[in-house]
């Protein structure tokens, strides 16, 4: 019913039913049927999915919503819409890479990176980590790293910047250095990771 009651109204009036809308969305009182399925944030975010043209809700309302009441696919249509009609909004596409992170989406995550990023390292490196070649994927995130460091990288996002540490980190474990790792973790003071490091070499004493 939505969708057909939004076609027939007019483009201000669409933009002024906008803040009451995410107003709707954002109220407390839903998390009462989080566990329940199907919900009303469910046919809420269905329903704005599809009416045309979607209006416009916060992208990081929508990644809350998807994760917090079993919306994620809808949620994920949503942001990949947000995507393509706002391409240069970076908060557009990091809600759709954290929600395909966490339904663990590894090959259409790469492929969002490889239209995101602008360095040749990350399509590199992510080329190479797909492909299960994890020594040459950690070593081309570590030059990068290395070359951030020394101020040699520019025109590069924070974002992406983070995604070669992380991905250097997923290269290491998935290569067993746990030693390499621990030394990683008590330099950046990663208390969770340091403690799981440890705990991979059997250092029960630095566990403790």
């Amino acid at each position: 019913v939505f969708p057909i009651v939004w076609a027939t109204l007019q483009r201000e009036e669409q933009m002024q039913l906008a803040k009451p809308m995410i107003a709707l969305l954002s109220k407390e009182y839903h998390q009462r049927q989080a566990a329940v399925r199907p919900n009303v944030v469910q046919a809420l975010l269905e329903g704005i999915s599809l009416s045309q043209p979607q209006p416009k809700i916060p992208s990081e309302l929508i990644k809350f919503l998807g994760k917090t009441y079993n919306a994620w696919h809808i949620a994920i249509a949503l942001l990949e819409n947000h995507v393509v009609r706002y391409p240069q909004e970076a908060r557009c596409f990091d809600a759709l890479a954290e929600l395909y992170r966490l339904l663990g989406e590894e090959d259409v995550l790469v492929g969002l990176w490889r239209q995101r990023c602008t360095s040749d390292i990350t399509r590199a490196g992510l080329a190479l980590a797909q492909h299960g070649h994890w020594q040459e994927a950690q070593d081309v995130f570590f030059r990068g790293m290395q070359r951030a460091s020394a101020g040699q990288v520019t025109g590069v996002t924070k974002t992406e910047l983070c995604l070669w540490e992380t991905k250097w980190l997923h290269s290491a474990k998935q290569l067993n250095q746990w030693e390499l790792i621990s030394d990683f973790s008590r330099a950046v003071d990663h208390t969770e990771l340091q403690l799981h490091s440890l705990w991979r070499q059997g250092e029960w004493s630095g566990v403790k």
